[in-house]
């Protein structure tokens, strides 16, 4: 993982928790993230990605998190990027 990387999660309501990124993605960290959204996926049905705090995406990173949100299960949660960095993770 990327040593200045951070996740960090707050519930918003009984329906949504917020997770918001800090730091630089890359490959571990996809892992990670993917790590929390199977925790938080079967409990919420809205997961909100805040990508604001990122400062640099690994194209690597980039297509782990998206090879591994493709092999969440279609009961999961629904998933939203937001941030500057949105774009990068919407074809996942």
């Amino acid at each position: 993982m990327a040593k200045n990387f951070r996740i960090l999660s707050r519930q918003e309501s009984n329906r949504s928790i917020r997770i918001q990124l800090r730091g630089d993605f890359d490959g571990t960290s996809a892992h990670e993230l993917a790590n929390v959204l199977n925790k938080y996926g079967a409990s919420y049905p809205k997961v909100e990605i805040d990508t604001e705090g990122l400062r640099s995406i690994d194209g690597f990173g980039l297509d782990v998190i998206i090879v591994r949100l493709k092999s969440l299960p279609r009961a999961h949660a629904r998933i939203i990027f937001t941030g500057r960095f949105k774009s990068n993770f919407i074809g996942s």
